[in-house]
């Protein structure tokens, strides 16, 4: 196996030759195996805080998030995804079972936040809580929700964010009669951190777990 250093440099040689496309997969094998030595590490010397963290996720990943996963809508979309011009673009279910949707892989951090609760990486696929927040378990549970949404946001291809956010507002809009001014009032307002397709999926949570609106949104309200 090359090293990789000896990577970097046939990458080198591959952009010189003009081999732009071997020269990316070879990058990608980088970052792929940068990824797992992180994970194996963290794995290794994960706390026990950590684990229950992580054996959380999963059970929420079952619990929670089956529609930011499209597992439930394979059925209702179209065997095929067109190109602009008509023709077949992707087999749907084949390009969604290949989408890497899982949680497993994604490592789960306890470490000091400054001025924020939790934060999510999508490029190291790593989430991160302020131990804090571990005082209160009602406050950890909501932090980690909040997370692990900008999580299934990240892995979702683009194409489908779009149809996730219209069938979650499909759902919602009858059981919160105000939600388009809550929309309105989110895309208006100065600070915006959130996409709809977040409002959305917060929402739902809170009504799954039959809180307030907005209190996934906001860590809690604090």
């Amino acid at each position: 196996m090359l090293s990789a250093d000896d990577r970097k440099d046939e990458i080198i040689s591959l952009v010189r030759e003009g081999k732009y496309l071997d020269a990316i997969d070879q990058l990608l094998t980088i970052v792929s195996l940068e990824d797992d030595k992180t994970y194996r590490e963290w794995w290794n010397y994960r706390t026990r805080g950590e684990i229950n963290l992580a054996a959380k996720a999963y059970e929420y990943d079952e619990k929670y998030f089956q529609d930011m996963l499209l597992s439930g809508y394979i059925k209702e979309l179209p065997a095929f995804r067109t190109d602009p011009d008509g023709g077949l673009e992707a087999e749907v279910e084949t390009e969604i079972s290949d989408a890497d949707f899982t949680i497993d892989c994604w490592i789960f951090k306890l470490d000091k936040l400054d001025n924020c609760s939790g934060m999510c990486s999508g490029s190291t696929r790593t989430i991160t809580i302020d131990p804090g927040r571990t005082a209160d378990e009602d406050m950890l549970n909501v932090t980690l929700l909040h997370e692990m949404i900008h999580a299934y946001e990240f892995m979702l291809p683009e194409i489908y964010r779009q149809y996730v956010a219209v069938r979650l507002f499909q759902k919602l809009e009858p059981l919160i009669p105000d939600l388009m001014d809550l929309i309105n009032a989110d895309i208006q307002s100065e600070v915006r951190e959130h996409s709809v397709l977040f409002m959305l999926k917060a929402l739902d949570l809170d009504l799954r777990l039959n809180r307030p609106p907005g209190t996934v949104y906001s860590y809690g309200g604090t």
